[in-house]
């Protein structure tokens, strides 16, 4: 459904829904934390601090399953007045839990129970290819925020027990990483599961037997809580994840696990994430799953996969989706604010640009969005904008590029012209590809919200020269001076960059000591009559080394092409020709 609004938006997350991660950190919503927003406050250094009444929603779009399912969301007028009621999605299912979360009333949410998502540790076994937690592909310290560092056992035990006792009923939904690499998570589970419904996410390639031999128990009898009637307590389903495409998944194994957590009470699940690459494969899955009266649910991919590309299904990929998938996880559910979609059209879809220059790459835009584009260089304005990956399978991120427009409105169908420079310097030689997509403050790229970036290709080319002396070392006594003759080719095949002003191009030298090789002690230059003109055309320089009182020792001089005060021809690849000095 797609939403046209001048109001706001409010909702209950943060008030009854609430995502808590493996340092302690709380945010409102899983939309928030994809978004690196910042936590609403930290479990360990803060104590509980969620809110009181619902807060208003500024994302485009509500997409992440679990904040659908469970929270209730209100589309306000401008004066605050009550224009309609979007319900959680699983208000028809668990309805003896799910009304009380999903089908609030604005003048009086939900402060006696809440759902809670713990992730205990976003470490991952598993290395699917769609997954941020997958083993091997991220740096959790670096990649993901606050996943250290991991509470203990004792903290999170004593942080659960006050938000047991803080709330009257609750459900808590233990997911990850792999939620049972953390030893956490049974001692909790054990003791949330006396009073709340519990219900855990893991791919039960770990050892189980802790369900079926341990202290963990299926679900009990409902207890009465009042205000809220009989409600389930106690371990009340297990969601087993189906990675048949990580590396180590073993679908005996899978299988195996499943049935023994069924055939000892537990109520099983299986959740398989439609990745395009396995897909096609749900059929299979759903056929064994229904033969062993087991739940079976296709879930769709989101995100971004380990490989930079953006989630998004072809028109046969989304109509077998939507033929397996249940009624709740279909794509007409999500809460769309705004569709995007746009047109790029580059003026050189193909550059080829020197180390450490700027390109300018220029085109327009159209938009194809129903709606208009608030366009400018402040806060909630969208301006064109670039991120740079290395060509080939992997889409790595490398940098982001930004323009800054003027403040316009850019109409359905109307479009934008652009100038993205995109700064090479401290780039490799190679080639890249510059994805053009439209940008909203520093995360909301429109490619989350539905539009398809468009990508030029960029080759980054060194420049080179040849340098000849007449020497292979020089020896000076303190105070002395020498002069090296020499010869100056450009084998580029290309003009080298002149840069601006009129200061020519001359030979440069840098002497650095041996022992601290970055530190330059002394500069010395050659002027040039002319700029070689072909690989074969030889520009003799005289260079005279005066290093001054310098302390006697072991020195490097590197010889080069230097525009004065912009730069070094080593910094666009060109190889310095190197020789030793020695002060004595």
């Amino acid at each position: 459904m797609t939403l046209e609004f001048a109001g706001n938006v409010l909702c209950s997350a943060g008030v009854s829904y609430f995502h808590v991660y493996p340092n302690g950190d709380v945010y409102r919503c899983l939309a928030d934390y994809n978004a690196r927003r910042p936590p609403m406050f930290n479990l360990k250094r803060d104590g509980w601090k969620g809110a009181v009444d619902p807060t208003v929603c500024d994302h485009e779009r509500c997409y992440n399953a679990c904040d659908l399912d469970w929270t209730t969301k209100w589309q306000v007028d401008e004066q605050g007045r009550l224009e309609k009621t979007f319900e959680g999605q699983r208000k028809d299912i668990e309805r003896e839990v799910s009304l009380f979360l999903c089908s609030q009333r604005l003048e009086s949410p939900q402060r006696r129970m809440a759902y809670f998502i713990w992730s205990p540790t976003l470490a991952c076994n598993y290395t699917c290819a769609y997954c941020g937690c997958a083993a091997g592909e991220k740096r959790t310290t670096r990649d993901l925020p606050s996943a250290i560092p991991e509470l203990t056992v004792d903290e999170w035990t004593d942080i659960w027990s006050d938000i047991v006792e803080r709330f009257e009923y609750g459900v808590l939904s233990i997911t990850g990483g792999e939620p049972l690499l953390s030893e956490a998570t049974i001692p909790v589970l054990s003791m949330v599961s006396q009073k709340f419904a519990c219900y855990i996410t893991s791919n039960i390639s770990r050892n189980i037997m802790e369900f079926t031999r341990g202290r963990i128990r299926p679900g009990g009898s409902p207890r009465v809580v009042e205000g809220f009637g009989e409600v389930p307590i106690g371990l009340s389903g297990i969601n087993c994840s189906l990675h048949p495409t990580s590396k180590g998944f073993n679908w005996d194994l899978f299988k195996g696990s499943v049935l023994l957590l069924r055939n000892a009470g537990f109520h099983v699940s299986v959740n398989f994430v439609g990745y395009p690459v396995q897909l096609y494969l749900a059929p299979e899955y759903k056929a064994w799953c229904e033969q062993n009266n087991v739940e079976f649910t296709l879930s769709s991919w989101q995100g971004v996969d380990n490989e930079g590309n953006i989630a998004g299904y072809s028109v046969p990929e989304r109509t077998f989706f939507e033929e397996i998938a249940p009624s709740h996880r279909k794509k007409a559910n999500e809460l769309v604010f705004m569709d995007c979609s746009y047109e790029v059209m580059l003026d050189n879809p193909v550059s080829r640009v020197r180390m450490a220059d700027v390109l300018m790459l220029t085109g327009r835009i159209r938009n194809l969005s129903h709606t208009p584009w608030q366009v400018g260089s402040g806060p909630g304005r969208w301006s064109v904008a670039g991120y740079l990956t290395r060509i080939g399978r992997r889409k790595v991120w490398l940098r982001e590029f930004r323009t800054s427009p003027p403040d316009i409105v850019v109409s359905h169908n109307g479009e934008l012209e652009f100038v993205l420079p995109i700064d090479t310097r401290g780039l490799p030689a190679g080639v890249y590809e510059v994805w053009v997509d439209m940008l909203m403050d520093r995360r909301n790229w429109m490619a989350l919200h539905g539009a398809v970036p468009v990508t030029a290709v960029l080759r980054i080319e060194t420049f080179s020269h040849a340098i000849a002396v007449d020497a292979d070392a020089v020896s000076l006594s303190p105070g002395g001076t020498a002069v090296l003759s020499g010869t100056l080719r450009n084998t580029c095949g290309k003009p080298w960059p002149e840069g601006a002003g009129e200061e020519p191009l001359q030979v440069g030298a840098r002497l650095f000591r041996q022992s601290a090789k970055h530190e330059v002690v002394r500069e010395f230059r050659a002027f040039l009559e002319r700029l070689p003109a072909t690989a074969e055309d030889e520009v003799p320089f005289r260079l005279v080394l005066d290093p001054g009182e310098l302390e006697c020792g072991d020195y490097e001089l590197t010889i080069d092409v230097v525009k004065e005060y912009q730069f070094w021809l080593a910094e666009k690849g060109a190889t310095p020709t190197v020789i030793p000095v020695v002060i004595s």
